[in-house]
Formats: C-alpha cells, structure tokens, sequence
C-alpha cells in the first residue's frame, strides 16, 4: 500500500533531500572535515536549526548516504527466480552495485562512510528506519536452499556476515591507495577469492550500469 502524504510531509522530504544534496555535493567538492555545517546551511539557504532538526549532525547525512547506497543494489536480493538461480552471483552484484554508487561521490566521502558505519548505525538517527544488510542477504541465502540453489547445510548468517565483512575489507583497500586506483580493478581480483570459499557457483565481476 502505498504510503500518503500531506503537503506538509512532501514539503519537509522535498526540504530534506535538498539540503542532503547541497551537503553531499559539498562533502564531495571540499572535503567532509572542511564542509562546515554553517557553510552547508548557507548553500542551501537554510537556518542551522533547520539542519539540526533533520539531521542531527553532519553523521546524520552520511547515514542517509549509508542507506542510500544500500537500497541502489537491494534490486539484486530480491526474491525473484532470475536472481535465486545464481544467488551468490546476485550478492556480488549487490556489492558491486553499491560500491559503484559510493565510488561515484569522492573517496573523502566513501571513506568517512566506511569507517563511520559502525558508529553510525549504533547511534540515535530517528530520521531513519534502521536497515541490515547481513539480515537481507541471509533471508536471500534461506530463500536460495528454498529454491534449491544454496546446499541446505549452508549457515546463511555466517556466510552472509563473512561475506559483508570481506567485501568492507576489500573497501577498505581500495580507499588507502592512490587516488587514482580503481575499485573495479581491485575487486576483479578479490572478490571472486571470497566467493570462492563459500560457493562453487562461478562468480564474476562486472561494472555496473
């Protein structure tokens, strides 16, 4: 059912994706650390408070962005047969999707994301609904023995939090070298190894469009 808003309702979403905007594009142009709250506000011709009220604090745009990125390849857990007959295949493109978008804002931004992930999700953002990749991709992995193409005495939980947990580490690489380093690159190499201790499903690597 689709959810109904008042005017009042779209005006303040409409306000906040602006202002989310103006901040992203400017963690992007001048540096997460260097892009004062008070220059953001000014951008977005905007009062302080106003910025508070949605987001809390500068953490607060960088959960949206955590989120964002996870709902730009949530298109590849869905429970549909094209995607449950090569499941660990869908994952990967679930990674790569993802990590695609991160890479389209600057490294300064997918690095404070990164590393403040952890943070983050622990903290007081009630501006946001909470989200859990490893809980998708398990109920993905549980969908797949259903569908016969994941071996029934596959721990999906273990599985689905090692493979989070290396496709971050590949991440994390990928940020600490040059500027100039592809993720592509690095994770033509590295991701496949990962898949490769999990699953006998051929896993490729493909940049998304």
């Amino acid at each position: 059912m689709k959810e109904r808003l008042t005017n009042q309702e779209k005006r303040s979403r409409e306000k906040k994706q602006r202002i989310y905007k103006v901040a992203m594009r400017m963690f992007s142009e001048y540096g997460y650390e260097q892009a004062t709250i008070r220059d953001i506000c000014k951008e977005a011709g905007i009062t302080t408070s106003t910025f508070y009220n949605f987001f809390g604090d500068k953490d607060g745009v960088l959960l949206q962005f955590y989120y964002e990125i996870l709902e730009k390849g949530a298109s590849h857990l869905d429970l549909t047969p094209q995607n449950l007959k090569t499941p660990y295949q869908s994952i990967c493109d679930f990674f790569m999707s993802t990590a695609s978008f991160m890479d389209s804002f600057s490294k300064d931004v997918a690095r404070q994301t990164i590393f403040a992930a952890p943070k983050l999700l622990q903290g007081n953002y009630k501006t946001l609904s909470a989200d859990n990749a490893s809980k998708a991709i398990t109920a993905f992995l549980e969908e797949g023995k259903r569908f016969g193409t994941v071996d029934r005495d596959t721990d999906s939980k273990a599985v689905a939090e090692y493979l989070l947990m290396s496709a971050s580490g590949i991440s994390v690489f990928w940020l600490n070298q040059g500027e100039d380093t592809s993720y592509l690159e690095i994770a033509e190499k590295m991701i496949p190894m990962i898949f490769r201790s999990v699953t006998d499903e051929k896993v490729g690597v493909t940049l998304p469009v």
